[in-house]
């Protein structure tokens, strides 16, 4: 399993389609997402071109560093979601 400590790039996980395993809540300032190892299929921007691509998470989160990941509608949805889950 994969943790994540950013809700932003959780969210993309979950837009995307990935299985949230769990949440780590033992430190409540900061809060661990956990996702089940996938590759996912994912859309791409790279200088101008945009493609699908099936990637490994830790490829994923390398894109989203980058700013060169595309969000799916359902992204803002995913964010409101998972601060919810936070808060709740």
């Amino acid at each position: 399993m994969k943790k994540i400590e950013d809700i932003y790039f959780a969210s993309a996980l979950l837009s995307y389609g990935a299985e949230l395993k769990t949440i780590d809540r033992s430190d409540t300032k900061h809060q661990k997402f956990l996702f089940a190892e996938e590759d996912l299929s994912v859309f791409i921007i790279d200088n101008g071109v945009f493609r699908k691509d099936i990637l490994s998470l830790d490829a994923v989160e390398a894109l989203h560093i980058s700013n060169k990941l595309l969000y799916p509608p359902t992204y803002p949805d995913c964010i409101r979601k998972i601060k919810s889950i936070i808060y709740s």
